[in-house]
Formats: structure tokens, C-alpha cells, sequence
């Protein structure tokens, strides 16, 4: 049979913090000298901040018996939490000479190797204590940090996806692998993680941003548009969460709204360069004057704010070279030769170069680019394709 503490224990794993808190606190209410009520209190306090509290609890179990396993453990994590990192070594290297079945005691040893970046003496430690306690989420996700440290990417992977199964309330575990899919171009796997995670836990606003993300890089921008809608609500003077907001619909061709959506970023950090980058692109599709005025006028503030971006420098020569002033194209020739310097010759802002040399009636130069890039072995066919397009048309020429 379970006991109550094995209960509260569970409760705890699965962070369902207020059934335990009720659980710990009739334990108390019977004998307030329960040692091992009082451990679990502990827990409870710090997985919700309150570090000395926590502190206080241990302390108390410890004089009631000063060879508490448990109590002993805890006092160790704390201990560390608090930067007293010496301290917490020796108490939990202690416990696992003397216990070495106390599987928290080699997770928490595996925390101090991992921080002086011993990931082959954490991972060993891991270990132990999944010998112990197999079905340990917290366990598992550790794991799989220090195997991705090893670069031992798929049983890193593998281990992510085990501590997920172990505990499907595990926020931090659906974060870390929605994370990595996207990073592997699994963007619909990562949105439909997502999408079931936000139903099992209550999800923190980092869950929640990614699962716009996951959105957008899906294919769904509208989907991604009503996620930081919603998150608007709550998060009104947050100027990040007006960029994502604008990106989604911009992704979603809603220009009126990503257009709002920018300059209220703008409005609440007018630092942000790359609120004032989107901003300047998306002017920049209108014909007007005035639009392609303020388009210029924003994208010199980018340059001036960060002016090895190259970006600013590329997108500033398109615009330029779009105009049927002449000395405006020399002035799109020029950002676009600041941005192939600072790019390190990127292909497609050489391309671009190109093509402003073609306006300006520098053939011989125009052909000559096209040429490096379509022998380059690093040029994307694509922009290969185009390279020799422009050639052919400059040769009819």
C-alpha cells in the first residue's frame, strides 16, 4: 500500500503543489515534529521560491533527527541553490557514502559535477540514480542535458522524449524538445507538441511565445497571429510580445495590422532595431513617396544603431535602387558594397550587387560577379540560376 508521504511525494513530481501543500499540512496539523512531513515542506517551499522557509523546515527535521537521509539531501540542493556550492559538495558526497540507494543525493551530486563541467562524472552520477528511481522525469531531462553536453545528440533526444512519457506535466521537457525540432526544421512536430502541452500544463508565457513560433514556421501565421493576440491581453506595455504579434501577420500578409503591431513596439522600446528593420521593409512595399521617405529614414536609424548589419545595409540598397534617380542608385550601389564587406560575400547581396552595377551601366562588372557566383561552390543554386539569367540578358544587352 502507498503511503501518504509516497503520495505526497508523487504530488510533488508532478508539480500538483496545492494537493501537497493540503497533504503536508494535515501531517503537520497530527504531529508538527514529523520529520518526514517536514522534508516535504521544505520541497514544497522551495519549488516555490522560498528558499529560507525551505531552509527552516530542514533544520527543524535534522534536530528532530540528525541522520535524516532526506532531510540531509534537500539541505544539500538548498545549499547550493544558494551559491554555497563547497558546502552542498561535502554534505551530499557524505550521504552517498552512506546511501547508496538515496537516489535525490546522486542527482544532486550530478548538479555539482556538471557545474565544474564534469558532464562524463554527472552523467555517471545520473545514472545511479535512475538505477534507483528509473521513472524519474527530473531525472531523465538532467540526462538529457548532459548527453547533448557529451554531443551525444539522439540519446540525448531519445532520453528528452523518455522524460516527457515519465511525466507528460513536465513544462521544461516540452519546451527543451519543442525547441529542438524546430531547430531540425520539424516545425508541424513541434507545434502539435505544443499544442498538446499547453493542454497539460499551465503553461508559462515562454511556452506559450514558442508555440507561436512553432506557428508561423509551420506555415500558420494566422494560427500564430491569435496566440499573441491572446497574449496581448496580459502583456499589453510588452514590447517583445507586439514584435511577435507583428511578425505573425506580417507572415500572414495582414500588413495593416503587422504595421500596428510594429510601431506600438516601437513606441514602448524605440532601441529595438529589429522592430524598426520590419517596420522599414513593410513601408518600404508601398509606392508612395512618402512611404519610401520614412522606409530611408528608418533603416539609416537601423544602420546608425547597429551598422554592421548587413541586412540594414542590403535592404537600404534595394530600396535605393528601386528609385529612378540616378544618384539614388549609386547610393543603393554603395549599401550594397558596405553589405557584401560586411557579409563576408553573401550570395545574395553580391547578387544584388550585380544588379546595381547592371543598372549603372557597368556592364563589364555586372558580368564578372555573375561569373564568380555561378563557378562559386558555395552559391545556392538558386541564386546561381539568377546570376546566369542576368548574364544572358546583360550579353543581349
Amino acid at each position: 500500500m502507498t503511503s501518504r508521504y509516497e503520495e505526497i511525494d508523487t504530488m510533488l513530481r508532478r508539480a500538483e503543489m496545492d494537493d501537497a501543500a493540503n497533504a503536508i499540512q494535515a501531517l503537520l496539523s497530527e504531529n508538527a515534529k514529523d520529520a518526514e512531513a517536514l522534508v516535504l515542506n521544505a520541497r514544497l517551499l522551495g519549488a516555490s521560491g522560498k528558499a529560507d522557509e525551505a531552509l527552516t523546515n530542514l533544520e527543524q527535521a535534522l534536530m528532530i533527527d540528525q541522520t535524516h537521509v532526506q532531510a540531509r539531501i534537500y539541505k544539500a540542493a538548498n545549499l547550493y541553490d544558494g551559491g554555497q556550492h563547497d558546502e552542498a559538495e561535502t554534505l551530499i558526497r557524505a550521504v552517498v557514502k552512506e546511501d547508496a540507494n538515496a537516489h535525490a543525493a546522486w542527482f544532486n551530486l550530478a548538479r555539482i559535477e556538471a557545474r565544474k563541467d564534469n558532464f562524463t562524472e554527472a552523467l555517471s552520477a545520473l545514472d545511479s540514480a535512475l538505477k534507483i528511481d528509473a521513472s524519474n522525469a527530473h531525472y531523465l531531462f538532467a540526462k538529457s542535458s548532459m548527453l547533448e553536453a557529451l554531443n551525444r545528440e539522439q540519446e540525448a533526444f531519445d532520453t528528452l522524449k523518455a522524460s516527457i512519457e515519465a511525466n507528460p506535466k513536465l513544462e521544461q521537457g516540452w519546451y527543451v524538445l519543442s525547441g529542438w525540432l524546430l531547430e531540425m526544421g520539424q516545425a508541424q512536430e513541434a507545434l502539435d507538441n505544443l499544442e498538446q502541452a499547453v493542454q497539460l500544463v499551465a503553461p508559462s508565457d515562454g511556452l506559450v511565445e514558442l508555440l507561436g513560433r512553432a506557428a508561423v514556421e509551420a506555415g500558420q501565421p494566422e494560427k500564430a497571429a491569435k496566440v499573441f493576440e491572446a497574449m496581448l491581453e496580459a502583456h499589453q506595455e510588452n514590447p517583445g510580445v507586439w514584435f511577435n504579434y507583428g511578425a505573425a501577420n506580417l507572415a500572414a500578409e495582414n500588413y495593416a495590422e503587422a504595421e500596428k503591431a510594429f510601431r506600438k513596439t516601437i513606441a514602448l522600446d524605440p532601441n529595438d532595431v529589429d522592430a524598426v528593420h520590419e517596420l522599414a521593409n513593410l513601408i518600404s512595399l508601398a509606392d508612395e513617396p512618402e512611404a519610401q521617405k520614412e522606409a530611408e529614414e528608418l533603416l539609416q536609424q537601423v544602420i546608425q544603431k547597429a551598422d554592421n548589419s548587413w541586412e540594414a545595409h542590403n535592404d537600404l540598397g534595394r530600396l535605393y535602387l528601386s528609385s529612378a534617380d540616378p544618384a539614388q542608385k549609386e547610393a543603393g550601389l554603395r549599401s550594397f558594397e558596405k553589405a557584401v564587406e560586411i557579409s563576408g560575400n553573401d550570395p545574395l547581396v553580391v547578387f544584388n550587387l550585380a544588379l546595381a552595377s547592371a543598372e549603372l551601366d557597368d556592364l563589364e562588372r555586372a558580368r564578372k560577379i555573375c561569373d564568380d557566383l555561378t563557378s562559386g561552390a558555395e552559391t545556392p543554386e538558386e541564386i546561381k540560376e539568377r546570376a546566369s539569367e542576368l548574364k544572358a540578358s546583360l550579353v543581349q544587352a
